[in-house]
């Protein structure tokens, strides 16, 4: 049957397509809705699917909290022993000295070591003697306990001294973890930072696809206007040859900005823990920014994590240069022991009787021990102290260098600023020139020659506002790692 106006049916049919129209429209927008993704959004996934983000972040949150055991060298530690001892070896006199010897001892207290250099113990000891074999006219106590609590020091006077070695070792501990810790901040912030520019980078590239679309259409129709013109005769066959040709040169450019959005939605993908994802992921508009008024990131008041983490390594070379020349120096150590003493053949009264002054038991010594290699450690002790300086001038050198680095970007930045305009200024000057001279090519004023010529100028303006654009991105993402504020 023939569908005419008349029909009665028509319109409620025109009333089903509306509405099939406008649920169609409704469900892609639903569904454009649902495939757009933030920045904020995707720095959230980049967080939470990175292994490699979360796991400097684990090792950053790990290394800081760490960095306190060097306090642990110097903190008092408990100490308990236990040892069993039998010996039947040959005496000189059996009747006095037994045949064979059985021995007990038990000690339980604690030892420290301060940050200048003293050590000391503090610790209580049982001992159970047994011994077999003696004759008990000349040894009528052959087994007894004997209880002692003693106190030892031990005073360096010239190999750590005032505890150089100790607070060397302290300060290449905490050093150490303060460094990885610091670096693996900066790793994070570099992450991040790559995060950005890798959304900002896809952006780009869709834009730059979108010119070498653009630019492509535009190379096809005036291909086909010099095809049918050359079909009638109106035009030499050189211009047909050059519209080919810049058509090909097109088809060209697209192909390349092709596989460079691929790479970039890659790379998208990549770090945020994915290998495959929709490719028509609607992204935020890089228009938004405002690039050409973007203002500079505040440089923080604190230097770098990256620097931080050399200061920190700097600290170990210098602690391990300071320890090596006080292990370099003479050992010279003045000792003294003090105790009491208690002694029975049970042990209730052998421990009554420790606590008792009137059996005291005291040592003092010095005890020297110097290495005897006199040139070699001259020659040792020179290397470090020329260590030492050159460790000073190396991080005086890196300063200046995250500093300087931090002016040329901030000068980049200003730079790029002012080129973004005079690009937008020039891409706009260049799309007006086109469209005129596309004008006067209809009305064969001007050759195919300067149209394309005009089209290239014009493609080539928005290619280099696209790079500037880029720049600015780049640069803003490396002034966001010197400190927490992406």
């Amino acid at each position: 049957m023939k569908l005419t106006f008349k029909d009665s049916s028509f319109p409620i049919l025109i009333l089903i397509l509306n509405l099939m129209l406008i649920l169609f429209l409704t469900i892609n927008d639903a569904k454009a809705e649902e495939s757009h993704i933030s920045l904020n959004d995707y720095l959230t996934q980049v967080r939470e699917k990175h292994l490699g983000y979360k796991g400097s972040a684990l090792g950053a949150s790990g290394a800081e909290q760490r960095k306190d055991e060097a306090f642990l060298l110097v903190f008092p530690t408990a100490f308990a022993e236990a040892d069993h001892m039998v010996d039947k070896k040959l005496t000189t006199n059996p009747a006095f000295q037994g045949n064979s010897l059985t021995a007990n001892t038990y000690s339980l207290g604690v030892k420290y070591q301060s940050p200048y250099g003293i050590s000391g113990k503090l610790y209580y000891s049982l001992m159970y003697t047994d011994i077999e074999g003696a004759s008990s006219v000349f040894l009528p106590q052959n087994r007894y306990h004997e209880s002692r609590p003693t106190v030892e020091l031990a005073i360096p006077l010239w190999r750590n001294l005032f505890g150089a070695i100790t607070q060397a070792e302290q300060e290449i501990s905490e050093a150490q973890a303060l460094s990885k810790s610091f670096e693996l901040s900066f790793a994070l912030k570099q992450i991040k930072a790559q995060a950005e520019l890798a959304y900002w980078k896809l952006a780009l590239a869709r834009d730059t696809v979108k010119v070498e679309l653009e630019s492509l259409d535009r190379a096809q129709k005036i291909q086909e206007w010099n095809s049918r013109r050359a079909g009638l005769g109106l035009t030499d066959r050189a211009d047909l040859l050059q519209a080919n040709a810049a058509l090909e040169l097109k088809k060209l450019e697209l192909k390349m900005a092709q596989d460079d959005l691929r790479s970039a939605f890659q790379n998208f993908n990549s770090l945020r823990g994915l290998e495959t994802a929709d490719g028509n992921l609607a992204l935020d508009s890089i228009e938004t920014l405002d690039l050409k008024n973007a203002k500079p990131v505040q440089k923080p008041t604190e230097p770098r994590d990256d620097l931080k983490a050399y200061e920190q390594n700097t600290k170990i070379s210098q602690a391990s240069a300071r320890k090596s020349l006080s292990l370099l120096s003479p050992d010279i150590q003045l000792v003294g022991a003090y105790g009491l003493n208690g002694r029975s053949d049970t042990l209730g009264a052998s421990w009554g009787q420790s606590w008792q002054s009137n059996r005291p038991y005291w040592q003092i010594g010095l005890h020297i021990e110097a290495p005897l290699d006199l040139p070699l450690i001259f020659k040792s002790r020179a290397g470090h102290q020329s260590e030492l300086q050159a460790d000073d001038n190396l991080l005086e050198r890196r300063r200046f260098e995250v500093d300087q680095e931090w002016v040329d970007l901030s000068r980049k930045l200003e730079e790029s600023k002012s080129r973004l305009q005079l690009a937008k200024s020039i891409e706009k000057i260049q799309n007006e020139k086109l469209i005129h001279e596309k004008d006067r090519h209809k009305k064969g004023r001007t050759t195919t020659y300067q149209v394309l010529t005009f089209e290239q100028d014009y493609s080539s303006s928005q290619l280099s506002r696209i790079r500037i654009q880029a720049e600015i991105l780049n640069t803003l993402a490396q002034m966001k790692t010197f400190g927490d504020t992406l």
